[in-house]
């Protein structure tokens, strides 16, 4: 189930979309091969044999939206009469909408959308017009969503805390306390807010005493992480073991760890992107849990060529996170 970085598209197409609000980074749907989590092609549009208009609206360019792009690709392709086109919106929300808004009016027939804020799910309803809308990876609240017109493909993030906290159980059964230094995503975020609800949770409910001796923020970032990691370490305080909300943070604190000497120490991460999975394969990193890229990005164009297609789609479409140890690494390489 070998996941693939697709290549950032050019320049000058990206400075584009920057300043027109909604010009493609794209506009070709190109084939592949096969992923993990893949979902049949279907023939999308109209009995006239013209191609329906897909725009797919990212909140940034990271690794992990890069590998859902290069899965929606293939079921486009497969589908044969569809037309997608990628937009970035820089984590910005104001761009978002604006970029919403201008594929409404120009001629696209639904949209799949990665939510910068999900608070701000109405003002993106209503900025398309109409338009049907898959949401993807960030979940809006559900009483907005409308099977066959507003719907969701993605993971429940709650089960990747979970899963964190299961492998931490079983890593420490025999303990009764645990230290542990605790790296956030971004503050207010669902995912953030699930994924570290349900780690807290399940260390809890698993009967372990815990103190986090640091609890901060690493914003999703690598380098934040990292630094805040440094800082920690410069109290000396002990601790048993590493959380972080992602893969990036979980990497930029294991590089300050090995800078100070103590790259032993556990730590996991969530997504399984490319670079843990080969830290978890020489045994640097202890685990990671897997959130399927490419099964999302698969679920969610099939599902929109479904809603053009008038099949029906419900409105919770969930793709399951897995746990990825070195015992079993190779299911997911």
């Amino acid at each position: 189930m070998k996941k693939r970085l697709v290549a950032l598209v050019l320049a000058g197409l990206m400075c584009a979309a920057v300043c027109a609000g909604c010009s493609p980074q794209d506009s070709t749907a190109g084939g592949g091969a096969q992923k993990p989590g893949q979902v049949s092609g279907a023939q999308a549009g109209g009995t006239d044999g013209a191609a329906s208009k897909v725009a797919v609206i990212f909140t940034g360019r990271y690794e992990f939206f890069a590998d859902m792009e290069t899965a929606q690709r293939e079921v486009a392709a497969q589908a044969g009469n569809v037309r997608v086109d990628f937009f970035e919106s820089k984590d910005d929300i104001n761009t978002q909408l604006q970029q919403v808004a201008t594929c409404a009016s120009g001629g696209y027939d639904a949209l799949v959308v990665n939510l910068v804020a999900i608070e701000s799910v109405q003002e993106v309803i209503d900025a398309a017009g109409g338009l049907p809308i898959v949401f993807v990876n960030r979940l809006p609240d559900e009483s907005v969503l409308q099977e066959g017109k507003y719907v969701y493909v993605g993971s429940d993030e709650s089960e990747a805390g979970s899963l964190q906290a299961q492998y931490i159980a079983e890593r420490f059964k025999d303990r009764q306390r645990l230290d542990v230094v605790m790296m956030m995503g971004t503050l207010g975020l669902a995912n953030t807010v699930a994924r570290t609800d349900a780690l807290r949770k399940g260390l809890v409910d698993a009967g372990f005493e815990v103190n986090y001796v640091f609890d901060d923020t690493g914003e999703y970032d690598r380098a934040k992480a990292m630094d805040k990691m440094q800082q920690f370490l410069g109290t000396g305080k002990g601790f048993d073991v590493v959380v972080a909300n992602n893969d990036d943070m979980a990497l930029g604190c294991m590089e300050a760890l090995r800078a100070a000497g103590m790259g032993g120490k556990p730590v996991v991460g969530i997504d399984a992107n490319k670079e843990a999975m080969t830290a978890i394969g020489e045994g640097t990193m202890a685990a990671s849990v897997f959130q399927d890229a490419v099964g999302q990005g698969k679920g969610s164009m099939q599902a929109v060529i479904d809603i053009l297609d008038g099949k029906p789609v419900g409105t919770l479409n969930w793709i399951p996170f897995q746990l990825v140890t070195r015992d079993n690494l190779a299911d997911f390489t």
